[in-house]
C-alpha cells in the first residue's frame, strides 16, 4: 500500500472515530481526489535521422536497436526505411509501477544495425534523455574495407602498394597466414 492510501485511511478513520463535522467529509474526498490524480507518463526520446555502413545508406528493412548499455535492455527497435531513413522513440521506464518498461534518465545507450554495435555513435556515448528531440541523428558502422589487402578508400581491389603493405603486416604477425593467403588471392585478380 502506498502512503497516499495509508494517509487517506487514516484520515477517514479519524473522522469517523472523532465524529467530526460535513465540512470534515468534503475536505476528506478533495485529498482523496488530489491524491489518486495520476502522474503523466514520462515523454519519450525521439529520433530520425539516417542508417549508414561505410558512409551507405543501408537496405531498406534492416533492424536498428537502441540498448541500455549496463542492463542490455531494448528500449527501442525500427525497421529502416528507404534511403536508409529512420525515425525511433526511447522509451522510459514508468517509476510508479515495478515492471521496468525502458531507459531511465542519462542511462548511456548502445546503438545496434542488424545486431552489430554502431561506431557512430560510439556504445555509451549517447545518453537517454526524456522528451528530447534528436534531429538528423546519424547511426552507423564504419567497418573498414570489406577485401582483404584493400586499403582506404575502399575500392574493391588490392593494388601493388596495398599488396605490399599487407606482406609487412604479415611479417609484423599483425594478421595471419590465411589473411595473407586471401589478400593475394584479391590483388592477383585485379
Amino acid at each position: 500500500m502506498t502512503l497516499k492510501v495509508i494517509l487517506l485511511y487514516f484520515l477517514i478513520f479519524y473522522y469517523f472515530r472523532m465524529k467530526k463535522s460535513l465540512l470534515m467529509l468534503i475536505l476528506l474526498s478533495s485529498v482523496s481526489m488530489v491524491l489518486s490524480d495520476p502522474i503523466p507518463p514520462i515523454s519519450p526520446e525521439s529520433y530520425w535521422g539516417y542508417v549508414r555502413i561505410n558512409g551507405t545508406a543501408v537496405p531498406e528493412g534492416t533492424n536498428i536497436t537502441v540498448q541500455v548499455t549496463t542492463s542490455n535492455e531494448t528500449v527501442g527497435s525500427v525497421l529502416v526505411g528507404a534511403g536508409g531513413l529512420y525515425t525511433l522513440d526511447v522509451y522510459f521506464d514508468d517509476s510508479n509501477t515495478t515492471i521496468d518498461e525502458g531507459a531511465n534518465e542519462n542511462d548511456p545507450l548502445i546503438w545496434s544495425i542488424n545486431g552489430v554495435s554502431a561506431t557512430n555513435p560510439s556504445p555509451g556515448y549517447d545518453k537517454a534523455n526524456s522528451g528530447k528531440v534528436n534531429n538528423n541523428f546519424t547511426v552507423e558502422i564504419s567497418a573498414g574495407c570489406s577485401i582483404k589487402g584493400d586499403k582506404s578508400p575502399c575500392d574493391g581491389k588490392v593494388d601493388d602498394f596495398e599488396l605490399l603493405e599487407y606482406i609487412n603486416k604479415w611479417a609484423q604477425e599483425i594478421v595471419g597466414d590465411f589473411d595473407l593467403l586471401d589478400a593475394i588471392k584479391n590483388w592477383a585478380t585485379i
